[in-house]
């Protein structure tokens, strides 16, 4: 993989960290909102806007078993499905720490997670610049967060089918969350060392991929932390 130049790295940098800081300033002003605004974390409450939430999930899986078939064929064209797929995850995760946001305990624990998402993000792509290349990584987060996944698609089933007792599935989804918030902290530092320093693509994908990717890292990491402090306050 061969790495950019420094003024091309730069440039990139720029144009990565403008769009990161719109996505991620967006993003913690719906979470603030929802936190301390009563009447939008009632609407948030709703079941209309749950069902609306689930319902992005499922078109954002649509899309992603799409994006995987598309990928092994070089004859099709896939800017248009991966736009979509674009906005479907953005949506999606927005309205997960929306949602989120309005169910805490405390409101205070809103900033306190929005505070320490950032710090992650700041931390973790300066590891991402200094390293020199983490190509190595990609394949070891790919199985975590996979396997991450099924595992809790698994407790949500024996959860809502009650197959095992609700204490012990709510352990096993926080400990779940802990371990994805890990595993999405070691992204950030791949996804800004490969589309900042190693990027082989156009400058305008750079561009875009970067962007879209660490705030997506960034967006996970938030929503499970407001879910996971919301819990240990409710718990005790």
């Amino acid at each position: 993989m061969s790495t950019l130049d420094i003024n091309a790295q730069h440039k990139l940098k720029r144009c990565i960290l403008r769009g990161v800081s719109l996505l991620v300033s967006i993003t913690c002003i719906l979470a603030m909102c929802t936190a301390y605004i009563e009447s939008m974390k009632k609407w948030a409450n709703t079941k209309e806007f749950l069902y609306t939430t689930l319902g992005f999930g499922g078109l954002t899986l649509v899309l992603t078993i799409i994006m995987l078939i598309i990928s092994f064929r070089k004859d099709v064209t896939e800017a248009k499905i991966r736009y979509a797929y674009a906005l479907s995850v953005y949506i999606f995760l927005n309205m997960g720490i929306i949602l989120a946001s309005a169910l805490a305990t405390t409101k205070h624990m809103v900033p306190i997670s929005i505070g320490i998402s950032i710090l992650i993000l700041l931390a973790m792509s300066f590891v991402g610049m200094k390293a020199k290349d983490l190509s190595l990584w990609g394949f070891p987060l790919y199985c975590a967060l996979l396997g991450a996944v099924i595992s809790q698609i698994v407790l949500f089933t024996l959860m809502f089918t009650d197959s095992i007792p609700r204490t012990a599935s709510t352990i096993g989804l926080n400990v779940l969350s802990g371990f994805l918030i890990f595993v999405f902290t070691m992204y950030i530092a791949y996804d800004v060392n490969m589309f900042v320093k190693n990027c082989d693509m156009s400058f305008r994908k750079c561009c875009e991929a970067g962007t879209f990717f660490i705030w997506e890292d960034f967006a996970q990491i938030l929503m499970r932390l407001i879910g996971l402090m919301g819990d240990i306050e409710f718990q005790n």
